[in-house]
């Protein structure tokens, strides 16, 4: 694993978490989706017992060389890009989601060819492999994308010619998606950012069209189609960006650049999935352009990306969900407002897509303040415009 000041490489013994999240799911292997992109960290293929996981990291990038870039930690305490990356796409991918065992990765692509890319995971080498009917069709603009977290069922934001939000069934066995045939489900016109609960009852979206706020819906949970809760959309600011559930499935957080710069905080009513403000939200960074946003995954602290004004991080309350700024908030500078954040699946590491340096910045959480180090390896280089992250750990077999 990582370090504040080296890359080297520990033992890591995978556990069952007490529940999972969209954006950030940890399952079985550890899943941590963040509002669904593309980033996924990866350790390299030698200095492990047989037994132990490997790390991958993908990123999404749109720039010079556009495709899914890959990348491992190797045993010479080297970021090192995996064979074959970057990973052809369109023009301009974007989003990226996993489903819950780590076999299958999707993309958003709203290029030169729109659609959905799906890729089978070599578990052993983290290459991808295009799935046989990739890119399957969305409307024009597909942007962001949400797993449910039983992986049947897949969830995207259009905001294309026929914008909303399209569901896709997953095929178990060969990660084929097939649309449901009263998708899409209207929310607004401009969809930015969506989540699921870890619970798989509620699906959550940020639109900026004609009804700007937080659209809630329910979730069927044999077909996976969607019902709008009532009182939705909630309000969150006029501009409102990204959004994300904490891992036990109580509590909504949303960027949002105007009137207050920050991130608002909600509950979740259990029974319909209705949000509640929380009494002090929102809680402003006072700098505009948040944008990407992450949980670790035992939800005690929030990260949030802010135009040139660092990365603030809070501490959680566990009981109420209210926002405490961490001691020596905000960490680094000159970000993009578009930048975006995953927190790895161990919750040491906090991986950072940065079209401003551009590059991927890796930065160490300290376990008991949450604050962040940037560890000497970091930034990569070597995609030029890179869009979301995402990070996932697949456990190796045990060989005798």
């Amino acid at each position: 694993m990582l370090s504040p000041t080296k890359v080297s490489m520990t033992r890591t013994k995978q556990t069952m978490p007490m529940s999972k999240n969209f954006a950030l799911i940890v399952v079985a292997v550890f899943i941590l989706a963040a509002s669904g992109f593309g980033i996924v960290v990866g350790c390299a293929q030698g200095g492990f017992a047989p037994g132990s996981p490997l790390y991958f990291s993908y990123v999404t990038d749109a720039g010079a060389s556009p495709g899914i870039y890959s990348y491992t930690a190797s045993p010479s305490n080297k970021l090192n890009q995996i064979l074959g990356s970057p990973f052809s796409a369109s023009t301009s991918p974007f989003g990226l989601a996993v489903d819950i065992f780590n076999r299958f990765l999707y993309v958003t692509d709203n290029g030169a060819s729109p659609g959905l890319y799906a890729y089978s995971i070599i578990s052993t080498t983290g290459s991808l492999k295009q799935i046989a009917g990739s890119p399957f069709l969305a409307s024009t603009f597909p942007y962001n994308l949400a797993m449910e977290s039983t992986g049947r069922f897949l969830y995207v934001g259009d905001r294309g010619a026929v914008p909303g939000i399209y569901v896709y069934t997953i095929n178990s066995s060969t990660g084929v998606l097939t649309q449901l045939s009263n998708s899409p489900f209207s929310a607004s016109t401009n969809p930015i950012g969506i989540a699921v609960d870890p619970l798989s009852r509620f699906v959550f979206e940020t639109d900026r069209g004609a009804a700007i706020g937080i659209y809630a819906y329910t979730i069927n949970p044999n077909s996976g189609a969607l019902t709008q809760v009532a009182g939705s959309p909630f309000t969150a600011g006029t501009q409102p960006n990204r959004v994300i559930v904490d891992p036990t499935g109580r509590f909504v957080y949303v960027t949002n650049d105007f009137p207050t710069a920050g991130i608002y905080g909600y509950t979740i009513n259990p029974a319909s999935g209705a949000l509640i403000s929380m009494p002090n939200s929102p809680y402003s960074t006072g700098v505009f352009g948040p944008n990407g946003v992450a949980i670790d995954p035992a939800g005690r602290f929030i990260y949030e990306p802010t135009n040139g004004g660092g990365i603030y991080g809070y501490a959680i309350n566990s009981g109420t969900g209210d926002l405490t700024l961490i001691p020596g908030s905000p960490f680094l500078f000159n970000l993009s407002p578009s930048s975006t954040l995953s927190v790895d699946p161990t919750g040491q590491y906090l991986w950072m897509a940065n079209p401003a340096g551009p590059g991927i910045y890796i930065l160490h959480i300290d376990q008991s303040t949450g604050a962040l180090v940037q560890i000497p390896a970091s930034p990569l280089s070597s995609s030029t415009s890179p869009a979301n992250t995402l990070v996932i750990g697949i456990s190796q077999p045990r060989y005798p």
